[in-house]
C-alpha cells in the first residue's frame, strides 16, 4: 500500500503505472492493484475542489445580488434630486 520511494511522486501516475508494468513485469491483478493504488493517491485533495465548483456560482450571485441591490437603492435618491 505504499510508494517505493520519495522520489516517484515527481512523475505523473500514468508514467509510475507505464513504468511498473514494463520494468517490474506484475501479474495482471499486481498491476490492478497498483493503479488502484495511484488513483486512490490522485482522488485524495477531490473534495475541496468539490466544495470549491459548488460554492463558486454561489458566490458569483451573491455578488450579483449585492450589486444589485447598491444599484437600486442608490436610484431613488437620484430620482428625487432632479
Amino acid at each position: 500500500g505504499e510508494f517505493p520511494n520519495k522520489k516517484w511522486k515527481q512523475y505523473s501516475a500514468a508514467e509510475r503505472i507505464v513504468w511498473v508494468a514494463v520494468n517490474e513485469k506484475p501479474s495482471s491483478e499486481s498491476l490492478k492493484s497498483y493503479s488502484n493504488l495511484e488513483i486512490t493517491a490522485l482522488e485524495r485533495g477531490i473534495f475541496i475542489l468539490e466544495v470549491i465548483v459548488a460554492g463558486a456560482p454561489l458566490i458569483g450571485l451573491l455578488g450579483t445580488v449585492t450589486g444589485l441591490v447598491q444599484v437600486f437603492s442608490v436610484m431613488p435618491s437620484i430620482a428625487e434630486s432632479k
